[in-house]
């Protein structure tokens, strides 16, 4: 008795149906990722420096994402202990508003010296947006 398979033209017809299939299911989910990750700003730490005397941190920020950004507030982590900088006991030149692609200089200063370490985890934060990174301090 011989047994029957199914013709190679349906296997291959099968195969390719498949295979369409889930690749449209893969660009779907890709392109749906990519664009919200497009959409979404991005602040970089491009350098810190610290004056010699503790006192005063010189950030400049970048933003590399597609919407302009509102910094609202700076925890800056150093050792063990926290620090808040706003608008109000910080500089920013030439504002709070970082448009994308610009870069702005924060002044974050202090009555006491508090930029003594070799390093500092940085959280830039707005309204819908938090960004934390780990910087070295030159001086």
């Amino acid at each position: 008795m011989r047994k029957r398979a199914i013709s190679p033209f349906i296997a291959t017809a099968v195969l390719i149906a498949a295979t369409i299939v889930i690749g449209g299911l893969l660009y779907t989910q890709f392109k749906q990722a990519i664009d919200y990750s497009m959409n979404q700003p991005s602040i970089n730490v491009l350098d810190a420096r610290a004056h010699d005397d503790g006192r005063m941190l010189v950030l400049t920020l970048k933003n590399d994402g597609v919407r302009s950004i509102t910094v609202e507030r700076i925890d800056v982590y150093v050792d063990s202990s926290h620090y808040v900088f706003t608008s109000t006991n910080s500089t920013f030149t030439p504002s709070p508003t970082i448009d994308p692609g610009a870069t702005v200089t924060a002044v974050l200063s202090s009555s006491t010296p508090i930029f003594t370490s070799p390093s500092a985890h940085i959280v830039v934060s707005s309204q819908d947006y938090s960004r934390g990174l780990t910087v070295p301090i030159g001086f």
